[in-house]
């Protein structure tokens, strides 16, 4: 019987460590974006139409879409998937209605316009932070991310250019379906980029990042 020669790198664990992290930072910016309620990042607009829908916790309306999008690449593009995809589906949900849960008594619609754009903007921040971290180990993308990287590789057209087309098509089959689009959404799509790009300069020059992304 042939063995199987699968290499494990030793800093494993600490991506691993540093994917979750990731995770949950994202979880509380998501988490903020549905407690202030003007609109969200375009995947959880359509992730709010589902809770709207179904009547179901906006973490369940998360790891229900999530799940969708996995079945789907499982059926017809096996190959993408990949553990980032799974460490997302089992926890990015939870960790939002937990966060949803702790912030309850402090965040919610009714808070002045001034403070919910403060709140927004510093998610929008922790948003860039958590999608640098989750991506750094390059453990593999998200399920919402995975979408646009499998068109841009089947259309072969820049991720970059098919990252708006997901974005748009999230946005608008959320908002079909009843998701709030606002100025979290416009803040989001403007801010989030900038500020991912702005986390490479500044943290892949540490030496704890440089250990996290080493292939040994």
């Amino acid at each position: 019987m042939r063995k199987l020669n699968i290499k494990i790198p030793k800093n494993y664990v600490a991506k691993l460590a540093i994917s979750v992290f990731g995770i949950g930072i994202i979880s509380i910016a998501s988490a903020l974006f549905f407690m202030t309620d003007m609109g969200a990042d375009p995947y959880q607009v359509l992730c709010n139409a589902i809770h709207i829908q179904l009547s179901i916790t906006i973490g369940m309306a998360n790891i229900l879409m999530n799940g969708t999008i996995i079945l789907l690449i499982l059926l017809f593009f096996r190959k993408f998937i990949n553990i980032a995809m799974v460490l997302s589906l089992t926890l990015s949900g939870l960790f939002i209605d937990g966060f949803v849960t702790v912030f309850e008594p402090f965040i919610n619609q009714n808070l002045p316009i001034p403070v919910k754009i403060i709140i927004i903007i510093s998610a929008c921040i922790l948003l860039s932070f958590g999608v640098y971290l989750y991506t750094a180990p390059a453990l593999g993308a998200s399920p919402a991310d995975s979408v646009g990287l499998i068109i841009a590789k089947l259309v072969k057209k820049p991720y970059s250019l098919i990252r708006i087309f997901t974005d748009v098509f999230y946005t608008a089959l959320g908002f079909l379906l009843g998701g709030k689009v606002g100025i979290t959404t416009i803040i989001s799509v403007l801010l989030t980029g900038i500020t991912i790009g702005l986390f490479e300069k500044i943290l892949d020059k540490t030496k704890l990042m440089q250990y996290i992304k080493r292939n040994e």
